[in-house]
């Protein structure tokens, strides 16, 4: 990861300047101290591929404890694991149990969630944008969030966008909703991503959650993924806000477009 100067971060911060000699201060008070944040969401979410994307961490990086099987939701544990880069910045991020697999497992879990989230600075939650079914993911997040007061401390990540399922009439033609060749998405499916997050964004403002805190992002295909890093550093206090930004390392989505499309740039 590439090296950056506290300082130089710093300067970057719109404030005034005794505002970034506070923030300064705090940084060199606590730099041991690792940024920490957790992920909520159903097991096999995206959670793990999120993470992997906006910070491109290897999945060998990853401890092995760190469940990435979408099947094991039966699990009770939280589990963390820290990245650092040559400043000594630290983040520590945490998965815990599957949430949304039944009525009366939620139950068990959500006293359990409650107590974890509240070690940490930020809550990312991923819903999986293509599924339409989001009633349960409300109820919980309302019962979560007015335990932990966290509706300022949370970005909810729209995941999988690249599997939304185009209208009927473009489906009977044809027409494909990802441009494999650009790693995009279609005409077709930008317009059914913004329907699916203007609906979502409705859904999640009756638990309290504004739109600015909702992104919408495809992991697997890289697809706004700079977006989301934006947001998660958006919704941490400043002094931690410094040591997110000094760890981005946003893997390359040019990597999953085309040979020839490259060449031509």
């Amino acid at each position: 990861m590439p090296k950056f100067g506290i300082d130089k971060l710093i300067n970057e911060l719109k404030v005034d300047r005794s505002e970034k000699e506070q923030i300064k201060s705090k940084i060199q008070e606590d730099l041991d101290k690792p940024v920490k944040i957790i992920g909520a969401g159903q097991a096999g979410v995206g959670k793990s591929t999120l993470l992997r994307s906006i910070f491109d961490i290897k999945e060998e990086d990853i401890p092995s404890d760190i469940t990435t099987d979408p099947t094991s939701a039966e699990t009770d544990s939280f589990e963390s694991f820290q990245i650092e880069n040559e400043d000594g910045f630290k983040i520590e991020f945490t998965d815990g149990p599957g949430l949304g697999e039944s009525l009366s497992r939620d139950e068990e879990l959500i006293p359990k969630w409650i107590e974890e989230i509240q070690k940490h600075d930020l809550l990312y939650w991923v819903i999986d944008a293509s599924s339409r079914d989001i009633a349960h993911i409300q109820s919980n997040m309302d019962k979560i969030l007015d335990e932990t007061g966290y509706r300022d401390r949370i970005v909810v990540v729209l995941n999988k966008i690249d599997q939304i399922e185009l209208e009927r009439e473009d489906r009977n033609k044809g027409i494909e909703g990802w441009n494999e060749k650009y790693n995009v998405p279609t005409d077709e499916l930008e317009a059914q991503i913004e329907k699916r997050t203007t609906d979502i964004v409705q859904k999640l403002s009756n638990v309290g959650i504004p739109e600015d805190q909702v992104i919408a992002c495809s992991a697997l295909k890289r697809w706004n993924h700079e977006e989301v890093l934006d947001k998660l550093i958006e919704n941490l206090p400043e002094e931690k806000q410094i040591k997110l930004s000094a760890n981005r390392d946003v893997a390359d989505v040019r990597e999953l477009v085309s040979d020839d499309v490259l060449e031509d740039i």
